[in-house]
């Protein structure tokens, strides 16, 4: 006569264990790898928009101007929203719609360049305003885009991306060691994208 079995043997215990500790890793691994597939995609994007102005200024002979939004912008906005103006007619115009950055991932004003004051201004200077969406914002950073397609700040600036969130006017850095940096070189105008 067989009795029924009223438990699980050591073999279907370790194997459940097994599954369970498979799963936690893959979720572990994939939730990592979010951040970092954002802060690529950031990067990605001011590249491109930076050799879109690039190409503006030398298929037009004219200034184009890559503008970051600072601290003290909309929250929403600020340290995270890009846009492209152009020199037309003797006064700047925005030429590209305003585009924000994957959601957490912010750009760390304190270790980017890119947002400190230009040691060259360009004539006739930007706006001491800018109209994001109905809202006039004067924190901003930019970089100056010539004719000859390179750039008019005096030596390379840096925008410092990492994941995190502004709260008020202050950088909330998830994870210091994941970050990349965009480069713009001052000789050629074009973007250079490093990471730790």
């Amino acid at each position: 006569m067989k009795f029924p079995q009223k438990a699980f043997s050591l073999i279907e215990l370790l194997c459940v264990i097994a599954v369970v500790v498979i799963m936690m890793v893959l979720a572990v691994t994939i939730s990592g790898m979010s951040d970092s597939q954002k802060l690529r995609s950031s990067c990605d994007l001011i590249s491109g928009m930076a050799t879109q102005a690039r190409q503006y200024s030398l298929g037009k002979n004219t200034l184009t101007a890559m503008v970051v939004l600072a601290a003290g912008a909309p929250e929403d906005r600020a340290l995270r929203t890009v846009g492209l103006f152009a020199l037309k007619d003797g006064h700047w115009e925005r030429i590209s719609p305003w585009r924000q950055f994957q959601q957490g991932i912010v750009i760390e004003p304190g270790e980017s360049t890119f947002l400190t004051g230009a040691t060259q201004l360009p004539s006739p200077p930007l706006p001491v305003s800018l109209n994001v969406s109905g809202e006039n914002v004067s924190s901003f950073g930019y970089q100056v885009f010539l004719p000859n397609g390179r750039v008019l700040k005096g030596g390379s600036a840096t925008l410092k991306l990492v994941p995190g969130f502004l709260r008020g006017s202050e950088v909330i850095v998830k994870n210091k060691a994941d970050y990349l940096t965009v480069t713009f070189i001052a000789s050629t105008g074009q973007t250079k994208i490093y990471q730790p």
